[in-house]
């Protein structure tokens, strides 16, 4: 069978699609809530092939991003990097925003674009959503005005989106989860990670387990009482998370999006998404 492989919303496609921007010229677009609308806001998990941060105005919005699941209010900043996938469980897409799109081309001399690599919250796993304090929320608000005041001006713009991603680089350490989690906190955050890395090829908890040097019933009772689900659920929920991501976005048949994530046969594969969705895998992709 052809090895198909997975494609993202690249940029300019979400531009034209999602925002109606219908001539994207430049690597950074700034959009508020009046460049979003019910009628064409994604309703399936998705991933994309940009950088996107955005910070939030006002309540309440819910953000799925691979396992995780975050609720938004006002003064929150979301940041999620390229090729991941993420879903907007909660957003009447009215709520006001700044949001942020842009690709590693808008960078050019003297900034390198390699230095994007380097962020822990643009990387998969990562703290995806960041609650600010009044300060940290109106120096990124003040900021993000200056920048879509000048991003007409790339040489300058540039300067000014780096000095933002650098700002954000120097509070994530304080907002990010690992520095308040119990041990049992920490356990289930490294099987995550491992999760993340490995959901396509090993599905046993077993191998999780032996990663971390402990039993698989220990695992799957740390993650139990961490999440509120077990070890396997968690393994499940993934694997159905990005497969209705492939589902909606990509036009590869079902057998190759079941080869894709791992599994040899199609009809177990389809049990599986119909005992988490309560669908076969192509009523979902037929689904409006």
């Amino acid at each position: 069978m052809k090895k198909a492989t997975p494609h993202n919303f690249e940029y300019h496609q979400y531009l034209r699609q999602i925002l109606k921007n219908t001539e994207p010229k430049s690597s950074l677009f700034i959009a508020t809530e009046k460049d979003f609308s019910k009628e064409d806001a994604l309703t399936y998990p998705y991933r994309s092939s940009f950088y996107a941060f955005g910070l939030m105005h006002a309540d309440k919005y819910k953000l799925q991003v691979g396992v995780n699941t975050y609720g938004i209010n006002a003064k929150s900043l979301t940041v999620v990097g390229p090729d991941i996938v993420r879903n907007w469980i909660l957003n009447d897409w009215e709520t006001p925003n700044t949001t942020v799109f842009f690709t590693p081309d808008y960078f050019k001399k003297p900034l390198y674009n390699n230095f994007l690599l380097d962020y822990d919250f643009f990387k998969i796993g990562a703290q995806h959503v960041l609650h600010l304090s009044d300060d940290e929320y109106n120096d990124v608000n003040e900021m993000l005005t200056l920048l879509s005041k000048l991003q007409s001006n790339p040489s300058v713009g540039a300067g000014i989106l780096f000095s933002i991603l650098e700002y954000i680089n120097g509070i994530y350490p304080e907002h990010s989860e690992n520095q308040k989690l119990s041990k049992y906190g920490q356990l289930a955050k490294k099987f995550t990670q491992l999760l993340y890395e490995h959901y396509r090829t090993e599905k046993n908890v077993k191998f999780y387990a032996d990663s971390l040097a402990i039993t698989a019933k220990h695992l799957s009772d740390v993650v139990k009482v961490v999440t509120g689900t077990s070890a396997k659920q968690a393994i499940d929920q993934l694997v159905i998370f990005e497969s209705k991501s492939l589902l909606k976005q990509t036009e590869m048949d079902i057998k190759e999006i079941v080869y894709w994530l791992g599994y040899d046969d199609p009809s177990h594969f389809s049990r599986i998404f119909r005992k988490h969705t309560g669908l076969s895998p192509s009523d979902y992709r037929n689904m409006g």
